[in-house]
Order: structure tokens, then C-alpha cells, then sequence
């Protein structure tokens, strides 16, 4: 009887195969018929991160949506989110030389001052009366230098109402940039953009030669297409918030951070600097704190920020068009962001397949503890 009952086994057990294979084919049918792919993984930056990109790598270009940039990070209070703008025109001086000078801090402040020894403009720009070839820009007995003019920006907040309205204040993006706008046949030379080191102001008398020797500077021909430069945080309190009077530029105190410059050289040409006529723009976005102010609600995007502020920092200064750049930098983000958060997956797991085995382990020196006693009483 045995025997028969095992031999009857046996006999079943290539049928029960050939079902099970059949039933694999019929899945993998469906499967395809389905259009199943394997599953790729993938990061998208969120939105508050896209448009503190875009402020910081594209300022002047029209934002994407109505809601204004933030920096979405751990610091998610409720804030006014302000843009600040100033245009105007640049003019080489009597040497063929000029330039446009921005303080991106001073732009929350409307209402500026020569007064004192510091000047609290936030641009500076040459005027066809400039004499100099270098960027001499540093006020001298609470005096401009001959042929440098000065521009105040647009923000709704003026050096009286700030020290009383606000509690603080953050400067989330912005940048400078110009463009020939004079006539063809005077139009020449070449644009040296620089951004100094740490955001301080380009030194009083700084030559051409002087800006080549940092990494922070690019050079273009001129033309008429936009040349930009663009803020770029790189001490820790440039992305905090902080009392205007201590790190913005005001008219009591404060320090000057003139830290964004497009200068210009042109070629000798008899009696046609004064043509060589440039316009420029400015454009910051700020966050604000304080009483009375329109609050709206901020964000938070930690992997988003750090992956924005990795891929900047490896950045170089470029005269390429912005939306290109912001694409670069946008795919660089991209693997940046995979490569921490998969690195930040492959962690947990190992810890959690660690902590799995130490519990087994500790289920097993349990078992052999409680096994013990009985093994000896036999």
C-alpha cells in the first residue's frame, strides 16, 4: 500500500510543475498585455525649491507662478516676500571705461543716503564725467567720486520705516546685469563680470587686472543681449535672518557688501565714449518679518535647498544664457538630490537589516539560556 501511495506521488509531481509553469506564462502575459515597466527612481525638486532656484540662477526672468520665491529651508515662519528692482543707464567716462556696482542688500531700503562715509545706494554707476579707469567707488569726505551716480530701488520699505517695522530680514535671490544700447558703429570693448568672495565690496581702485586674478570673474564681448552676474550665498549668515541695521546696508550703521560688478573697457575711439551707452537692471527678492507687514506662508524643502546650495557652490561664474545655466544646474541638482536620498535609503536599510539580526541574535541567546538548565538536569 505503501508503495502505491508513493508511486502515485511521484506520477503527480510533474503535472503539479507543468501547472505551476503555466500559470507563471499566463502572469507574465498579463503583465505585458498591461505595459508594466520596471520602476525608475526619480527626484522632483519642489516647487518653493524651483523658485528659489530660479531667484538665485534667473532673477530676471518673469516667475512662474504668482507666488514669490523664499528660501525653503528649516526656517518656516511666515514672511512678506518682497522684489526689489532699479533700471537705469550707464554711460563710459572721458577713459573708455564705466561700470555698474550693486549692494544686493541694500536693495530693501528705498530710501538711501550719501551722507557719513559710507554711501547706502544699493548701485553705483558711471556717468559720461568718469574719469577714472579703475572701479573707484569708495565715497571720499561723504562725496561721490566725479562721474559716479547713484540709484535707489523700488522696495515698499524706506531706511525710517525699517529699524521700526521689521523685526528681519533675508535676501533670498537677485543678481545685476547690462547691455549695449548705444549706437552700432561705437559699440566695442569688453564686459568683465565678477562677484567677490564672501559678498564684500570690490576694494576703491580696483583695475581689470586686479578682477582677472579672482575665480569669481568671467569676461564677454559687448553686445546688445543681457550680460548678468547673480548673488550667491557663501557665509551662513547670508541665508539667515538678521536686523537690518547689523548685516543690511542703512544709513546709521551697517556694512557695505558692493559685491556685484559688470565693468567696462572700450577701445580708443575719438570723441564716441559718451555714445557708448549702457542699460542695466537689478532685481532682488527678499524675505521680511516684522509688524504690520502682508505675511504669507513659507516652506520647507531641506533636500531641495542643500542639493540647490551643493550644485552652486560647484558652479562656475558664466556668461551663458541664464536659462541654460538654470538647466545645468537643475540636472545637477537632480543627481545630487538621488544620490543623497538613496545614499539616506541605503543607510536605513543597513540599519534596520543590523537591527533585525541583533534582535535574532538576542532571540537566540535567549532560547540557548532558557535551554540550558534543562540540558544540565539531564
Amino acid at each position: 500500500m505503501e508503495n502505491n501511495a508513493t508511486t502515485k506521488q511521484n506520477r503527480r509531481r510533474p503535472q503539479q510543475q507543468k501547472q505551476k509553469q503555466k500559470q507563471k506564462r499566463v502572469a507574465k502575459r498579463a503583465v505585458a498585455k498591461a505595459g508594466y515597466k520596471p520602476m525608475q527612481p526619480q527626484f522632483y525638486l519642489s516647487s518653493c525649491a524651483q523658485l528659489y532656484l530660479h531667484a538665485l540662477v534667473n532673477p530676471f526672468k518673469p516667475l512662474p507662478t504668482s507666488e514669490m520665491p523664499c528660501i525653503p529651508d528649516f526656517i518656516t515662519l511666515p514672511s512678506n516676500k518682497v522684489q526689489c528692482t532699479v533700471r537705469g543707464t550707464m554711460t563710459l567716462g572721458t577713459g573708455g571705461f564705466g561700470f555698474v556696482l550693486l549692494d544686493p542688500f541694500a536693495m530693501i531700503n528705498n530710501n538711501n543716503s550719501t551722507s557719513g562715509s559710507n554711501t547706502n545706494y544699493p548701485v553705483k554707476y558711471t556717468t559720461g564725467t568718469y574719469v577714472n579707469t579703475e572701479v573707484n567707488h569708495v565715497p571720499v569726505g561723504g562725496s561721490l567720486p566725479t562721474g559716479l551716480s547713484v540709484a535707489s530701488s523700488n522696495s515698499p520699505y524706506s531706511s525710517a520705516a525699517l529699524p521700526l517695522t521689521l523685526g528681519d530680514v533675508r535676501l533670498v535671490g537677485g543678481g545685476l546685469r547690462i547691455r549695449y544700447s548705444g549706437s552700432e558703429i561705437y559699440r566695442g570693448g569688453s564686459a568683465t563680470l565678477y562677484r567677490s568672495q564672501g559678498n564684500t565690496s570690490v576694494p576703491g581702485g580696483a583695475s581689470i587686472s586686479d578682477l582677472l586674478t579672482s575665480q569669481l570673474t568671467e569676461t564677454a564681448p559687448i553686445k546688445r543681449q543681457w550680460l548678468q552676474v547673480n548673488f550667491q550665498p557663501d557665509e551662513s549668515i547670508q541665508v539667515e535672518y538678521a536686523s537690518f541695521n547689523a548685516t543690511w546696508n542703512s544709513i546709521s550703521s551697517g556694512s557695505s557688501h558692493y559685491s556685484l560688478l559688470i565693468a567696462v573697457q572700450a577701445p580708443i575711439i575719438s570723441g564716441g565714449f559718451a555714445q557708448q551707452t549702457y542699460d542695466f537692471e537689478a532685481n532682488t527678492y527678499f524675505e521680511v518679518l516684522g509688524q504690520n507687514v502682508a505675511l504669507t506662508p513659507s516652506h520647507c524643502d531641506p533636500v531641495g535647498t542643500g542639493a540647490i546650495r551643493t550644485a552652486l557652490s560647484q558652479a562656475r561664474l558664466s556668461t551663458a544664457p541664464p536659462e541654460q545655466q538654470e538647466r545645468t544646474l537643475l540636472s545637477s541638482i537632480m543627481n545630487t538630490a538621488w544620490q543623497t536620498m538613496s545614499g539616506a535609503v541605503s543607510t536605513v536599510g543597513s540599519a534596520a537589516l543590523q537591527f533585525a539580526g541583533n534582535k535574532a541574535l538576542q532571540a537566540g541567546v535567549r532560547a540557548v539560556a532558557r535551554a540550558a538548565p534543562l540540558a544540565l538536569a539531564l
